[in-house]
């Protein structure tokens, strides 16, 4: 198996086929097989995870109130129109680092 972008890379990877096997399991030995359902359980973790993961594939691609919001900005001129000040932020920001 070959890892590439940190997942791994199933070509050339055998599959098999599993068949169902309900008449070997009922009478095993002459005594009759547990029929019990097997179970999974999830960390914390794993359920945050399942949990941001479907949220985020139901949130929309644009946030249509933030891109409004910044276009009001921009066409009041409240944002962008002070390039030293932008600077000096963006150095802060590096230096805070």
């Amino acid at each position: 198996m070959k890892i590439e972008a940190g997942r791994p890379n199933a070509e050339g990877i055998g599959t098999q086929r599993v068949e169902s096997q309900t008449a070997d399991r009922s009478t095993k030995g002459g005594r009759q097989a547990d029929t019990g359902s097997d179970s999974v359980r999830l960390s914390s973790d794993a359920q945050l995870a399942t949990t941001a993961a479907r949220e985020a594939a139901s949130a929309p691609a644009i946030r249509q109130d933030k891109v409004d919001a910044a276009r009001k900005a921009l066409e009041a001129g409240t944002v962008g129109n002070d390039p030293v000040r932008l600077a000096d932020k963006m150095i802060s920001s590096l230096l805070d680092k």
